[in-house]
């Protein structure tokens, strides 16, 4: 399957392939932001505090994109900016230093947030049964935020280099 789309097709080509190449990367985007309640689903079949320390998590979860939300939306505006000037080269360099910047304040802030995890955890009035497991999940998420905070980099500059106005014009 081809994922690439010209501006081009976007307008005059078949629809039902373009369609799957412009949606297949956000549907594996929307695919890896579900965890939390295939997480919840998996473990409500073992017991309570496993579900409670996935639960818990949710607003640490929250303030780390919240975070990472800075290189995320300056890519996005840097990009649209480069495109709307017709600079795709720039736009590209843009794109890639944003993923980049923002996979660096997900590294960093997952590393404060670990190496606090009992701290966080027992701010968040974790008991003692749940809190070594919230604990252990941040633990987990920590490898993977980096991705998804580069994921999500990464789309909005398809989204501001792929929809220009004046590329997408249609002659109806």
């Amino acid at each position: 399957m081809r994922l690439d789309v010209m501006p081009e097709e976007i307008t005059h080509g078949r629809v039902a392939p373009t369609l799957v190449a412009l949606t297949a990367p956000l549907i594996a985007q929307n695919l890896v932001h579900v965890n939390q309640v295939v997480d919840t689903f998996w473990l409500g079949r073992i017991d309570e505090p496993a579900v409670a320390a996935v639960g818990l998590n949710f607003p640490v979860l929250a303030v780390l994109f919240g975070v990472v939300t800075v290189g995320i939306a300056g890519t996005h505006i840097l990009v649209a900016q480069r495109v709307g000037a017709d600079d795709e080269e720039g736009a590209r360099q843009i794109a890639i230093n944003g993923t980049v910047l923002s996979g660096g304040l997900a590294v960093a802030v997952a590393v404060v947030v670990v190496a606090s995890a009992g701290t966080v955890v027992g701010v968040l009035g974790a008991g003692p049964d749940v809190a070594p497991l919230a604990a252990a999940y941040l633990g987990i998420v920590r490898v993977f935020f980096p991705f998804a905070a580069a994921s999500d980099t990464i789309e909005r500059g398809f989204v501001d280099g792929a929809t220009p106005a004046r590329r997408c014009t249609s002659t109806s």
